[in-house]
């Protein structure tokens, strides 16, 4: 899907704050994890996580957009609707 508009639907069902929209929210972002696709430039990771475990921890912690490289199609994660 487009990252726009799953922008738009998070940040509404994040508003509405129902029940209906927490386990809508829940399972479109949490448990589906749907990706979402955007031009724009690429991805580089500005922060490392210290203590990275594999398959436990992820080796970064934030990234930014590399405004060096030209933009490109990408497909992003979304964030987890039970921690943002």
């Amino acid at each position: 899907t487009n990252c726009e508009d799953d922008c738009k639907l998070y940040n509404c069902m994040k508003n509405v704050n129902s029940s209906l929209s927490k386990v809508l929210g829940v399972f479109y972002f949490s448990v589906v994890k749907m990706r979402c696709f955007a031009y724009d430039y690429p991805l580089m990771c500005t922060s490392y996580n210290r203590f990275y475990i594999p398959l436990l921890t992820k080796r970064c912690k934030k990234y930014e957009p590399d405004t060096s490289k030209p933009k490109a199609w990408a497909i992003f994660t979304q964030p987890n609707f039970l921690e943002v």
